[in-house]
């Protein structure tokens, strides 16, 4: 075979990968497959940069991706209701997908090319470059896409850079087969205006923007031999040494608070990496990559998720994302990393993997990593998870905030059980979609209290305290908009929220939690009166509908526009409410104290589907909500509850079948717990 040089492998690496590619011949008809729909067909480059924003390629009505057909730019289909859309900004989000179709299967034909020496790989990828280059230089500069700059192929900066990623790799595959001429036309036609173009459009902010950005700038830089692309990426302020330094929170969260921008982020820098690391710009000695990936170790769910927080859709994630860390396992000595990779490919032979043949290990280890046990945490991310059996069962928000994708759900909660979401967080859609704004990326869709129907502005909020007892754990946190400096992060943010509706606001929550029950005190202060709702929603039905009349409409403001047969629940002392989630029974005990408790329905993720909401509501100054939530299958084990409020404390009396339980949980002092039999 014929030598091949590159940047991103040594010639001792390539000739490893060839004699290991015998041994392995089905990796070689995988990339055959997943390349077949680019390599057979034509090549699709548009004249002009028409390409916008992928997340456009959403159904308005579902909230769902259209059905991308990359043999028909006319027409695109939605899989859940059928319903067919023409024109923009559809016809130019479908060019996207082809941009990145080009891109990635780029990169796996030279792939192809360097392990097979099969020329026809690296014929497709040359005229593909070449092809670009015509035309990129021409690209006009556009897009609107929000808290984005623009893009010249793409409608965004953001997917122009990953573009570049892809092509700056591809193009070191098959560069020495290039001819001097070949080579001038690539790097003047594509590689050098797109130098320019994000030289001018590089981002000024910690963000997963600036992220991926900085990689492909540090990749151009190091592929024109740019110094000046070089430093602005890798060096100077906001580039990714800075990222690094600055956006890892100290328990290693990306700083955005949400997993998929923690994966996000950590792609790109791992992109940057293995494309740096023969050379002297590469950070892989960084100390916060081993604190990034030990974090998605720690709050990886029993079915492989991470939970859903922020701005994640529901699409994202899945087990195959988890093998970005083969990069990792290869660079980084943490604990537990073998075996995430392992339950990754359930189901699919790890010798059809490129990361892995790329850059993983040799051989996966055969110990078996436990499950992480419950996680308080005190500081970052202020992502408390609490497990039982290395089953997830609650999660708390109690952390700082996080920019532009947050949700402003400051002491929201999750709840979980038997490896099921029982009171989910609905994360998001697709950007482009209507109801992101108007729906998920608000206060009032998630389990915690709401003012005035508005959302939190900027607060961070902490732990008060947490305590280990032997019949649980017990976890105080706070929200205090009267004091906070509504701190935010070096980031650019849409302003979603008016901050003087939660000036004064002072909110407090307390909970117990024990697998067999979760008992809580939610503790709302204002300096001036205000509508308070305190919500949760549940997968599932509830088991008995009130026999009132709904309330239409139950709100003109979104998100609680979106609810529907939200019918008054019959005034009570206490009031129980059980819902039903397969098979699965969530009953909560509530001490309403003459609130107005409201039960309907709201759109769940995707938004043609139904979840169940409770919302408790009062007005005034200060309000007290008190409940008890019980999940189980069997029989209950709860016969009833009693609660006693006296100002912002709560003493909770839980009668068992064997016996009866005092919970005094009172303003920032320990719990007393107290068994009678």
């Amino acid at each position: 075979m014929e030598e091949h040089i590159m940047i991103q492998f040594s010639k001792k690496e390539i000739e490893q990968y060839r004699k290991r590619i015998q041994n392995n011949p089905a990796l070689v008809r995988h990339l055959q497959e997943e390349v077949k729909a680019v390599f057979t067909s034509r090549i699709q480059v548009p004249e002009k940069g028409i390409g916008n924003w992928i997340l456009y390629y959403y159904c308005p009505d579902c909230s769902v991706a259209l059905e991308f057909n990359r043999n028909n730019e006319k027409e695109h289909r939605c899989p859940r209701c059928g319903k067919i859309y023409h024109g923009e900004p559809f016809h130019g989000a479908w060019w996207s997908h082809i941009h990145n179709q080009n891109a990635i299967q780029s990169v796996n034909m030279g792939i192809l090319f360097f392990l097979t020496n099969e020329k026809e790989y690296f014929e497709k990828v040359k005229q593909i470059l070449l092809t670009y280059a015509k035309y990129y230089v021409g690209y006009e500069i556009h897009g609107n896409i929000p808290c984005n700059g623009p893009g010249k192929a793409e409608a965004q900066t953001l997917d122009e850079a990953i573009l570049i990623q892809h092509f700056v790799t591809a193009y070191d595959m098959i560069q020495d087969q290039l001819s001097a001429e070949e080579k001038k036309t690539i790097c003047e036609g594509l590689f050098l205006p797109a130098a320019e173009f994000l030289l001018k459009y590089t981002e000024k902010q910690i963000h997963n923007h600036a992220v991926v950005i900085g990689a492909a700038l540090g990749m151009l830089g190091i592929i024109l031999d740019r110094k000046d692309c070089i430093k602005i990426a890798v060096y100077d302020k906001y580039g990714l040494k800075d990222q690094l330094d600055r956006g890892v929170l100290e328990d290693g969260m990306w700083y955005e608070c949400a997993f998929s921008y923690h994966m996000y982020a950590l792609k790109s820098f791992f992109t940057y990496e293995k494309f740096a690391r023969r050379t002297q710009h590469g950070l892989l000695g960084h100390p916060n990559y081993p604190k990034m990936i030990s974090c998605i170790l720690r709050y990886i769910q029993e079915d492989g998720t991470l939970p859903v927080i922020n701005d994640a859709q529901l699409s994202q994630g899945g087990m195959e994302e988890y093998q970005i860390l083969e990069f990792a396992a290869s660079n980084f000595p943490v604990d537990g990393i073998h075996d995430i990779l392992k339950k990754s490919y359930q189901g699919t032979p790890r010798s059809l993997n490129t990361e892995a043949f790329l850059y993983g290990p040799e051989t996966l280890d055969t110990k078996q990593e436990k499950l992480k046990e419950s996680y308080i945490a005190q500081n970052g991310g202020g992502l408390t998870m609490l497990r039982e059996n290395g089953n997830t069962c609650l999660c708390f928000r109690h952390g700082p905030y996080a920019g532009e994708h947050e949700h402003f759900d400051k002491l929201a909660i999750t709840l979980r059980a038997f490896g099921t979401d029982i009171a989910p967080d609905l994360g998001t859609c697709g950007y482009g979609a209507p109801m992101h704004y108007q729906y998920y990326k608000n206060t009032a869709t998630h389990n915690t209290a709401v003012i005035d129907e508005s959302n939190q502005p900027p607060v961070n909020a902490r732990l008060v305290r947490y305590e280990l007892k032997e019949q649980g754990i017990y976890l105080e946190a706070e929200a205090d908009f009267s004091k906070d400096t509504r701190p935010r992060p070096d980031s650019n943010a849409p302003r979603l929220w008016k901050e003087e509706i939660y000036d004064g606001v002072y909110m407090n929550r307390r909970l117990f939690w024990n697998p067999k029950w979760l008992a809580e005190v939610f503790v709302v202060q204002a300096d001036r009166p205000h509508q308070i709702d305190w919500v949760m929603h549940f997968n599932g039905q509830a088991c008995k509908t009130p026999e009132t009349a709904a309330v239409s409409p139950f709100s003109q403001n979104p998100p609680f526009c979106f609810l529907e047969k939200m019918r008054p629940l019959a005034a009570s002392q206490e009031l129980i409410n059980t819902y039903q989630t397969q098979d699965i029974y969530t009953t909560i005990y509530t001490s309403q104290q003459n609130h107005h408790l409201y039960q309907g329905l709201g759109p769940g993720n995707p938004s043609d589907e139904k979840i169940t909401y409770l919302i408790e509501r009062t007005s005034g100054k200060q309000a007290i909500f008190c409940h008890l939530i019980e999940i189980r299958k069997d029989a209950p084990t709860i016969e009833n509850v009693k609660f006693d409020l006296t100002g912002k404390d709560a003493t909770i009396r839980i009668k068992e079948k064997q016996k009866t339980i005092l919970l005094q949980m009172k303003d920032q002092l320990p719990i007393q717990i107290t068994e009678l039999n």
